[in-house]
């Protein structure tokens, strides 16, 4: 087929779901042709002039290194059409087969409601949850060992940190706040930090390596209680009040997915708010002081705000989040920064996440482009950083996670579900 005649590909064929891939096409080849007709250092390389194009597209090429642009030209115009033919398979409208993405539903052997969430390798992963509940696979999850903290059946475990597959911690939301350790597989858990004061309520922990730690909780006396540890969760010290900007009246933390914090590097962390304002605090020195900036996420009132945050390297990042009231309002949920959270811009409201969510994940291996995120209304998709997203799936999910360095994928929800991602991409 010469250029001539797959610039005269009907698009209409070729892009069918929605009219947007034949915008992109047409596009395309108008922008393509200019390119190479205007383009004068091409011209000049290849001494091709611009009288020859328009006998690259009906014919044979005037020049050999005019056949080189041809196949160049063609070799794109090919990828696109390929492209836009799968694209509209992946569309709202289709099935998730055909994106080869999908959800794969294992048993976890209870019908508790799991918010956290830690993916150690493909063979461990540790998830926690209501009632004081633990399960934990040490076989890629073909099976799921679940079972309860003695003592602690009344605390709501919304995040677990795991780091491998005899050691993980745990913290609880709400008032006792308590924090507990196994060394032994689940075995046998010590608690190692207790908090009983008036308003606490912590909502999510993270580790930069398996001696430091940090947790962040709602605020007390106008401050977020944030604790760190140097020593494995052994002890946990409370972060000053006056290194740490104040918190506005109304604003505090989310516990839905243990992934309000994010952090980054050896000594980078981040927290989203909500309530009354959506704003991101960050520390450079592993959350012994702190700064805060302002984001266009939605806020206003107790259920709206960030859930959510993940950040790809120490510059690139993104926030989740929305109404849980509201969960399919599809308003002001997500929005991305490219200078370490200093700013951060709203994306679209026509390409954002299909609703509220309580949870987002940079997939592994893929140059931060491809990114998902998850709520009780189902599963989105980001091939592009996050700054267009398709829905994939209607199933409901509180949190997702990776392993560090490998596409191994889970997610947990309510009922005691519990997924794995396959991706077949």
């Amino acid at each position: 087929m010469t250029i001539y005649e797959m610039l005269k590909l009907p698009t209409d064929s070729i892009a069918r779901s929605d009219g947007i891939g034949k915008k992109i096409l047409d596009n395309f080849k108008r922008n393509l042709f200019l390119y190479f007709i205007h383009h004068e250092d091409i011209s000049q390389k290849y001494e091709c002039k611009p009288n020859h194009f328009p006998s690259l597209y009906l014919t044979d090429p005037p020049s050999k290194d005019c056949n080189i642009i041809g196949e160049t030209m063609k070799s794109l115009l090919t990828t696109l059409i390929l492209i836009l033919f799968c694209l509209p398979m992946c569309s709202p409208n289709k099935k998730i087969e055909a994106c080869k993405i999908t959800w794969e539903a294992r048993s976890s052997g209870t019908n508790t409601s799991f918010r956290g969430l830690s993916v150690v390798n493909k063979s461990v992963v540790w998830a926690s949850g209501s009632n004081g509940t633990i399960a934990r696979t040490i076989n890629g999850g073909k099976t799921w060992q679940t079972d309860t903290i003695p003592g602690a059946t009344s605390l709501d475990f919304r995040d677990i940190e795991a780091f491998d597959e005899n050691t993980a911690i745990v913290i609880c939301a709400g008032r006792p706040a308590k924090i507990f350790k196994t060394v032994d597989g689940g075995k046998n858990w010590d608690e190692k930090y207790s908090n009983d004061s008036e308003g606490i309520f912590f909502n999510s922990m993270a580790f930069w390596d398996a001696e430091n730690g940090i947790a962040v909780g709602d605020p007390i006396d106008g401050y977020f209680m944030i604790i760190i540890t140097a020593d494995s969760g052994e002890n946990w010290i409370q972060v000053p009040s006056e290194n740490i900007s104040p918190a506005l009246p109304g604003e505090a933390n989310f516990a839905a997915s243990g992934t309000c914090i994010a952090i980054e590097g050896r000594d980078k962390v981040w927290f989203g708010t909500g309530g009354s304002v959506a704003r991101v605090f960050y520390s450079a020195d592993r959350g012994r002081s702190w700064n805060v900036a302002h984001t266009p996420v939605i806020s206003g009132s107790a259920s709206m705000g960030i859930f959510s945050l993940a950040f790809y390297d120490e510059k690139n990042g993104i926030v989740v989040g929305g109404d849980y009231i509201n969960p399919t309002v599809k308003v002001k949920n997500a929005a991305i920064t490219k200078d370490g959270g200093l700013t951060w811009t709203l994306i679209a409201e026509s390409v954002q996440p299909n609703g509220y969510r309580s949870c987002v994940a940079y997939l592994p291996n893929t140059s931060g482009r491809k990114l998902l995120a998850v709520g009780i209304t189902g599963t989105d998709i980001s091939f592009n950083s996050g700054h267009t997203w398709a829905n994939i799936d209607t199933v409901g999910y509180h949190s997702i996670g990776f392993a560090s360095s490998d596409a191994y994928g889970w997610a947990v929800g309510a009922d005691g579900r519990i997924a794995k991602l396959i991706d077949n991409q």
